[in-house]
């Protein structure tokens, strides 16, 4: 969970004043508000998931932290 609140969640350019600094690098450091914000990302992302999945029982999904939003430009990766 670290990179994805590093790198995604909170992203240094979206924290120009480090208020998740600490959290970022130890989510033991974490206030409870910013512990409120990972815990609500990670409901509302379950919930799509389930909206997503609802009535299907032979599907899968390939979920990518994408910390680069350009790794996978090639279309023919996933041919």
């Amino acid at each position: 969970m670290a990179h994805e609140v590093r790198k995604i969640l909170e992203p240094d350019i979206a924290d120009p004043n480090g208020a998740w600094t600490y959290c970022k690098s130890d989510i033991t450091k974490c206030s409870p508000t910013q512990l409120e914000v990972l815990q609500e990302y990670r409901l509302n992302f379950l919930t799509a998931l389930k909206v997503g999945l609802h009535g299907l029982r032979s599907v899968g999904m390939f979920i990518n932290s994408c910390f680069i939003h350009t790794q996978l430009d090639p279309v023919d990766v996933f041919h």
